[in-house]
This record gives C-alpha cells, structure tokens and sequence, in this order.
C-alpha cells in the first residue's frame, strides 16, 4: 500500500466515522401535519391530512412516530448528513433537519388503504384496496 492509498483510506474511514456519530440537534418531540398522497394518478390525490408527532431521542439514533401515518418505533436509524434514513414494514421514511434546526421535513413511502364505493347494478359494494402512497410532512419542536 503506498502513502496515497492509505492516505485516501484514512480520510474515508474518518468521514465514516463522523457520519456514525450521534447527532443531538435531532432530538426532540416533532409536531405537524403529515399529508398521504396516491402517486400514480394524473394528478397526485391527497387521502388523508393529519396531525403527526415524531419524537427523537439518543442523538437521532432512536426515533417514534406517533400520531402519523406509519406509527411506531424505529430503532434501526441511519443518518446521512442533515437526513435521518429509516425504514420498518412497508414504510420507508426520510426526515431532515433544516439548516437553523428548526424544522424537521419528512418524506416517504408506504402502503395505504382506499375504501371507494362501486355501484353494482341497484346497490352499491364496498371495497377497500392497499395502493403505494407518498408521505410528506413538515414538523416543528415542541
């Protein structure tokens, strides 16, 4: 190995280093509003809006959402700069603090459930379907 390539080797394994490390400017508890979409339309339709909380604790390295569209607790958080990655079941989720950390934005994926009413001659069915959808929410501390 010559100085270059261990140069070069210590420089990435220091830059991987420093991505590991916990980051406390995420922790908190994140209010806002979370909007469900189906993508795969002409135009984008909105299904649902809501209130949604995120909390964050241990340096981003543990986080819940409460209140959202894809509750529960994350324990396998990645992050990349600004943006903490994760995903469990279906839901796959990116949150990123704003430069002033102020305010964390959200956006993802997941499965969604449509209940739609079609007409069948004099009555009507009811049928429910799990379609992709796109999760997007901006949030603020607590």
């Amino acid at each position: 190995m010559n100085f270059t390539t261990a140069l070069v080797s210590v420089g990435l394994l220091s830059a991987c280093a420093v991505q590991a490390q916990p980051d406390s400017r995420f922790d908190g508890i994140w209010v806002g509003t979370e909007i469900v979409t189906q993508p795969f339309r002409p135009k984008p339709k909105v299904i649902e809006s809501r209130p949604a909380h995120i909390v964050i604790a241990q340096g981003g390295t543990l986080l819940a959402v409460a209140d959202g569209h894809c509750p529960g607790r994350y324990a396998d958080v990645h992050r990349s700069n600004n943006t903490l990655l994760l995903q469990a079941r279906d839901c796959k989720l990116e949150v990123t603090l704003s430069e002033d950390g102020k305010t964390l934005t959200e956006k993802g994926s997941s499965m969604g459930v449509i209940r739609r009413t079609v007409p069948t001659g004099p009555t009507l069915e009811s049928h429910t379907d799990f379609v992709p959808v796109e999760i997007a929410g901006t949030f603020h501390r607590q």
